[in-house]
């Protein structure tokens, strides 16, 4: 930052001396020239910090902070909150339609880091005397091969538990 200032201070104490400089002059022929030298001495001014400068050290820094990161960059927990919310609230569009009062109470995925895959780990449902509309529709949409089980909870209450 310093460094910065610096060459700002150059840049413009070069345009002052410029500016004072040209004020000088006559207004004759031989001042074009001595304009052309003011403002080539202005952009030699504001380029020579730029020779200074280490380029391959700052392409090195700028791919190495490019590259952590990416590579810190850790979504998984998104998406696998992202995931459970949209299924749940499938599956209830689903519950509601096929077994109305029936209420999806937890939905559980497993997520796979080496295939970025989620699977249904288990989905728990409030079926409310409705075992068998609420296993179609959980079938429906999570496919045949999940296996729907019921724990009783009550008289009415029945809970669908796949895993």
């Amino acid at each position: 930052m310093e460094g910065l200032r610096h060459w700002a201070l150059l840049l413009c104490v070069a345009a002052v001396l410029g500016g004072i400089v040209q004020m000088l002059l006559p207004e004759k022929e031989q001042s074009t020239g001595i304009k052309l030298i003011l403002g080539l001495y202005i952009v030699v001014t504001a380029l020579t910090p730029a020779a200074d400068i280490d380029w391959d050290l700052l392409t090195a820094q700028s791919w190495q902070t490019l590259e952590t990161t990416s590579a810190s960059s850790d979504y998984s927990g998104w998406v696998v909150q992202y995931s459970q919310d949209a299924l749940q609230r499938q599956l209830q569009a689903q519950l509601d339609q096929q077994a109305p009062g029936s209420v999806v109470q937890q939905v559980s995925l497993d997520y796979d880091a080496q295939s970025g895959r989620c699977e249904v780990r288990q989905v728990v449902l409030d079926a409310q005397g409705q075992e068998d509309a609420a296993r179609q529709a959980a079938r429906e949409l999570l496919g045949e091969q999940i296996e729907v089980k019921f724990a009783q909870g009550g008289e009415e209450d029945a809970t669908v538990q796949m895993e």
